[in-house]
């Protein structure tokens, strides 16, 4: 997992660019106070094992039957899960979000939700949902917006009574101008969500892409439910694989384009909560090395 001479090396260190952050007083908490401040607990567990304990959310079951009378917040209500693409690619961890109702307006439904992302940061959405003129489709616009001085998100797409899933367009900027990724909202689990194809896939051979995605989930859930020595053997290899190329990108070690790929290829393949652990020990390689500044 670590690489000291190759970390260090006189030309790594010179050839480091870390990103500028400027400060900026709008986005920093005021509501910090001074006794919150280095305070860092020493016997705090600084790895996250308790996502691995703490029980899920109870899921509320989608009705695809609901009649187009009904609002559309029985459909857009209760736990989804997520994930990203980039064309057939899927990109970054999948997530799960809760959303619950704040507001009841006739022409403009209101909910909010929240989630918290697999670096840890705490992540708060705002949205709405309306009828369309085709009576099994729902528009959806979320705002995601991070707890931290990341600039938030502007998500729009359609949720189809038929298939359950909201499929759109997530944007960088209000306006709806500067497109970022394709996003997918289903109620599938992560176990199998993270085999599914992407919507550009299913557009493009909608019938190979399935028998591939009951395939690989059938074949996963069979390993791990077996309980096999090389499922756990691999399992193992790819979390410490994972962090090793991790440590050094976030070190500022620029990575090969193979082990790039490896590392996103090993991303989309884990569960929120193997997300979450993995990154833990991540920081806490990053609190035990030594870190060169101004260099």
């Amino acid at each position: 997992m670590r690489d000291p001479p190759a970390r260090w090396a006189p030309e790594v260190v010179k050839a480091m660019d870390p990103p500028e952050i400027l400060y900026n007083e709008e986005l920093e908490d005021s509501t910090i106070k001074a006794e919150g401040v280095c305070n860092y607990e020493l016997d705090k567990d600084e790895l996250e094992f308790s996502v691995y304990s703490t029980q899920p959310e109870t899921e509320k079951a989608l009705e695809v039957s609901v009649s187009a009378e009904s609002s559309p917040l029985n459909v857009i209500l209760g736990t989804w899960h997520t994930q990203f693409y980039r064309g057939e690619t899927a990109i970054g961890f999948l997530q799960t979000i809760n959303f619950v109702t704040t507001a009841l307006d006739e022409e403009k439904l209101q909910f909010q939700g929240t989630n918290v992302a697999a670096r840890g940061i705490e992540v708060d959405w705002s949205g709405s949902c309306k009828k369309t003129e085709d009576l099994n489709i729902f528009e959806v616009t979320l705002m995601r917006s991070f707890r931290t001085r990341l600039s938030p998100q502007y998500w729009k797409g359609k949720l189809n009574l038929a298939t359950g899933n909201v499929v759109g367009e997530a944007y960088m900027d209000e306006s709806y101008t500067l497109a970022g990724f394709t996003f997918l909202l289903t109620r599938t689990s992560p176990e199998y969500l993270r085999w599914r194809p992407s919507p550009s896939s299913l557009e493009e051979n909608k019938y190979r892409s399935l028998w591939n995605y009951a395939i690989s989930a059938v074949i996963a859930d069979v390993r791990r439910n077996s309980w096999s020595w090389s499922y756990f053997k691999e399992r193992g290899q790819a979390r410490r694989r994972w962090v090793g190329l991790s440590v050094r990108s976030e070190f500022g070690i620029e990575l090969s384009p193979e082990e790039s790929s490896e590392l996103m290829e090993h991303s989309r393949s884990f569960l929120p909560a193997d997300a979450r652990f993995y990154y833990s020990l991540v920081f806490r390689e990053k609190r035990i090395q030594p870190e060169h500044k101004y260099v």
